[in-house]
This record gives structure tokens, sequence and C-alpha cells, in this order.
């Protein structure tokens, strides 16, 4: 197996794992905030999708989904580049519109399908090229796509976790 295998087997593992997770959740449980300061999973799943929107477009040289798009209006939010739930207030998530998590799920689906598209036609070499970025220093794009690994990892044991608090082990 290579490299990439080994990153797209984790893309699409944990996407699945997402959708299992998500499934038979209703509204008031999808915007359930288990702390007055915690995010909820409708703005976890956002926050993801928005994510590697943003990695892979740096990654591609590429726009973003979101800016190409109807997602913003199709969800209700701020249409602007940078509006990934990075830095977000508390009472930004609170008030963080009403989303249908199908509307939601649509846009990450757009997301995934431009990032293995993206991923799929990138050489060993297209893998070494290096980026900037203000919080990480310089990054390749084989640390970009690992590192959408690990942080929807982490985003998604976030989202079980509230699903547990609320369902228990067995819902």
């Amino acid at each position: 197996m290579s490299f990439k295998d080994a990153i797209r087997s984790g893309l699409e593992e944990y996407l699945a794992n997402l959708h299992q997770t998500l499934d038979g959740l209703t509204s008031q449980e999808l915007r359930l905030q288990a702390q007055p300061d915690a995010n909820h999973i409708i703005y976890i799943v956002w926050h993801m999708a928005r994510v590697e929107d943003g990695w892979v477009a740096r990654a591609s040289g590429l726009e973003q989904i979101w800016i190409l798009s109807d997602w913003p209006q199709i969800l209700g939010l701020n249409p602007e580049r940078t509006n990934s739930g990075v830095d977000w207030s508390i009472d930004q998530v609170r008030e963080m519109p009403v989303v249908a998590i199908e509307d939601l799920l649509g846009y990450y689906a757009d997301v995934r399908d431009r990032t293995l598209a993206v991923f799929d036609k990138m050489t060993e070499a297209d893998m070494g090229t290096t980026h900037v970025h203000g919080y990480y220093g310089t990054v390749t794009n084989a640390w970009i796509f690992g590192h959408i690994i690990v942080e929807e990892s982490q985003h998604l044991g976030q989202i079980a976790f509230i699903r547990g608090m609320q369902r228990g082990l067995g819902g």
C-alpha cells in the first residue's frame, strides 16, 4: 500500500464514520452544547468541511468550493473565504443559523469530491510542494493531506462524544 492509498483510505473511513455517527440525530441533538461554551455538532461538521475546503484549495491552487458555489447562501452563512469557524466566539457558534444536516453534508460531499480529485492527480513531486501558512509555518502538500485526516478525526471524536452523551453507547 502506498502513502496515497493510506491517505485515501483514511479520508474514506472517517467520512463514512461521520455519516454513521450523525445517523438518526434530531435537529435538537445536532445543536446540543454539552457546556455553555462548547461547540455543537452542526458547527463542528461545517467547520470540518470548511477547513478541508481551504486546505485543498491551498494545495491545488484552485478556489475554494465555498467561494465558487451557492453553499454559503444555502447554509445561511457568511460567504467570505476566511469564514471557516476558526476563532469564532461562542456567541457566534450559538447564533449559527439553523442548517439542515442534509444541506451541510451536501457541501461536505462537494468538498470531498474535490479533495479526492485533487489528491488523485497529485504526483510524488506535487506532494513535496510547499506553502507558507500563518500558523503552521511552511507545510508540504503531503503534510496538508495528513493534517486533514488528523484534524477531522479529532473533530469526529468530538461529535461521537456529544452523540454518546445524548444517546449512550448503544444509541
